[in-house]
């Protein structure tokens, strides 16, 4: 439970980490190319449901690309809360 609760109340988010977790992002978006079923499904949601839950989880590759380490820093410190995970 120790190594659980440092994991949860301090990620360690390393920078050198970053790069690799982008491009399967990225990777994972021109995916789509070779769906056309997941492609559908994502239209249908844009054009179906309002924002903000119309918009498909895997984002663009321009906010891919433009996302830094302290976006994702000050994302964990104000969203990710460990309380009653376990």
């Amino acid at each position: 439970l120790k190594i659980y609760g440092d994991i949860l109340q301090r990620p360690h988010l390393p920078e050198e980490e970053l790069d690799s977790a982008k491009a399967l992002s990225i990777q994972d978006i021109q995916s789509l190319v070779d769906d056309p079923q997941r492609q559908v499904m994502i239209e249908l949601r844009k054009n179906y449901y309002p924002a903000p839950i119309n918009r498909d989880h895997r984002g663009t590759e321009a906010g891919v690309e433009a996302t830094t380490i302290e976006d994702i820093r000050n994302y964990v410190a104000h969203y990710i809360h460990p309380q009653d995970v376990i």
